[in-house]
């Protein structure tokens, strides 16, 4: 997996770069202070994301039962 680090930190990037220019798009129309922004964003939108696609993987189950000792 460490082959994959390269291409995951690029998306990061680009995905912290998208944040950022969301953030100063909402800050722009709405007058506000940046830190009430990137708050709002935080806990309405990113924290119940990640909580719906932990419970959405959860859900399927943890399963080896296809895995051979080989893999």
């Amino acid at each position: 997996m460490a082959y994959l680090l390269i291409p995951f930190a690029t998306l990061s990037i680009a995905a912290g770069a998208g944040a950022l220019a969301l953030v100063e798009l909402l800050v722009r129309l709405s007058r506000i202070s940046p830190s009430a922004v990137r708050s709002w964003l935080l806990v309405v939108v990113l924290l119940p994301w990640s909580l719906f696609q932990a419970a959405l993987n959860l859900s399927r189950g943890i399963s080896l039962r296809d895995f051979t000792a080989a893999e």
